[in-house]
Parts: structure tokens; sequence; C-alpha cells
């Protein structure tokens, strides 16, 4: 699975206030703190993080687009 990341400014959580930190966090945080509740569950379910950095420049694609993460995972199974 690929994972093509943008993060916000500021982390947005209208979708589950009860989630929201105290006060306000960005959006890199936000992501930091999701990725180590689901790591373990990825790994007992026997998946893994195969990359996890920059995208880079594109060979084929927009010249405008760009990304903050770039995270690749494998999965036991479908």
């Amino acid at each position: 699975m690929l994972n093509m990341l943008r993060f916000r400014e500021v982390a947005n959580y209208s979708a589950s206030p009860e989630l929201a930190p105290e006060r306000p966090i960005a959006g890199e945080e936000a992501y930091r703190r999701y990725s180590i509740h689901t790591l373990p569950l990825l790994q007992a379910a026997g998946g893994s993080v195969v990359y996890s950095g920059t995208g880079g420049d594109f060979l084929i694609g927009p010249a405008d687009e760009s990304w903050d993460l770039v995270l690749l995972v494998r999965h036991q199974s479908l």
C-alpha cells in the first residue's frame, strides 16, 4: 500500500473531536501519534513498513505536486 501524505499546518479533528489533543498540534505531529498506535496493529497482522521518507522529484507527474511523507507498507494478505 502506498501512502502519499501532505500534512496540514494545524491538525483538523472536526470529524472526531473526542480524539483532539488539549491544544492544537501540527498535522505531522498528529500523524506521528497515529503511527505510534497503529504500527503495532500492522505488525501483529503480519504487515511491515517497507519505506518511510520523502518522495523526491517526480519522473512523470505534476511539477507542483509535493508530499511531506511517502510510506510504503507491505501487508501479509489482501
